[in-house]
């Protein structure tokens, strides 16, 4: 058995637009994962897959791609260590990643002497990203189990080998919980509405209709892009730094990049850049509209420092 994105996803807490980016790689760098068990269409991933995706999930709310690329090319080049990323322990502190070892770890970014690592991190326990609560990866919900020796990790009712989807179809249907033991007898009805709810939560990882991605300027403030991140829910913001050699490219290259890579509105902090005529000529042929604070908004209820203006794309909707 395999899981495919969106149940990847909803496992590991990384988006689907974080996949498809992890599965390619950079220039001059390797990828970040690519699925073990198909890394094409259909793209499947394997239970070792996902523990290594929560692993770099949680290193990105302490470190940028950029510096996560640069460990792990360090630990595969350097190191020559070529285990599956599930087999390593990595940590991050805001500062470097590290590779941890017993009592100590290596510093994969600044390639220092070893130090001594205080709090190791357990990736199977829950955790939140980006304001999302990321459940326990082996029990996702009371009833509902993941073990790699069944079913190869799909999830499962606890004790069983019903995946919890096929259970959740049902409800979906119209059968009342009550009745879901007519079709798999050890299946409880307090069982099958935790299926349902942790069915829910996987489709909650499909992109909503009207989804935008927001990026923001290498100028905006980190506390800020928490804080979007924090109030703004159901979309996706991103942050150039943690965007594979994104930063330091001239804006002139950047607004067709970002035009190319989807995105529907970038905040900057460059009060001064409709000052000067060969950004504005780029930003006007990139397809780019120019808001700032007060001008008018799609969304009105959005109000940001005075400082900061943003750029919307004039397909947007």
């Amino acid at each position: 058995m395999a899981f495919d994105p969106r149940l990847a996803a909803a496992l590991s807490g990384a988006t689907l637009r974080q996949l498809a980016h992890w599965r390619k790689a950079g220039v001059n760098r390797g990828a970040v994962l690519i699925p073990e068990i198909s890394g094409t269409r259909p793209v499947l991933y394997s239970f070792r897959d996902v523990v290594a995706l929560r692993t770099c999930v949680k290193l990105c709310n302490d470190a940028s791609l950029q510096k996560i690329r640069r460990a792990l090319d360090t630990l595969r080049g350097d190191l020559q260590e070529h285990d599956h990323l599930s087999s390593y322990t990595l940590v991050a502190d805001g500062s470097s990643i590290y590779l941890a070892e017993s009592d100590q770890a290596v510093d994969l970014v600044r390639r220092k002497a070893n130090v001594v690592i205080h709090e190791m991190v357990d990736v199977l326990r829950p955790f939140y990203r980006d304001g999302r609560h990321i459940p326990p990866l082996l029990r996702p919900r009371a009833y509902v189990t993941v073990n790699p020796a069944v079913r190869g990790g799909v999830p499962v009712i606890e004790g069983t080998r019903v995946p919890y989807d096929e259970v959740a179809a049902l409800l979906r249907d119209g059968l009342p919980p009550e009745r879901i033991s007519e079709y798999y007898p050890s299946v409880t009805p307090t069982a099958a509405l935790d299926a349902a709810d942790f069915a829910d939560y996987v489709n909650s990882y499909d992109p909503p209709r009207n989804h935008v991605r927001l990026l923001l300027d290498e100028n905006v403030s980190r506390p800020l892009h928490q804080a979007i991140n924090a109030f703004v829910l159901g979309h996706e913001i991103v942050h150039l730094l943690d965007l594979d050699r994104w930063s330091g490219t001239r804006d002139e290259t950047l607004y067709p990049r970002e035009v190319a890579e989807g995105f529907h509105v970038i905040l900057t902090n460059d009060a001064r850049q409709m000052q000067r005529p060969r950004e504005v000529e780029a930003i006007a042929a990139s397809g780019w509209n120019t808001t700032g604070l007060g001008s008018t908004r799609r969304n009105p209820e959005c109000t940001w420092s005075p400082a900061l203006s943003s750029y919307r794309r004039w397909s947007s909707k």
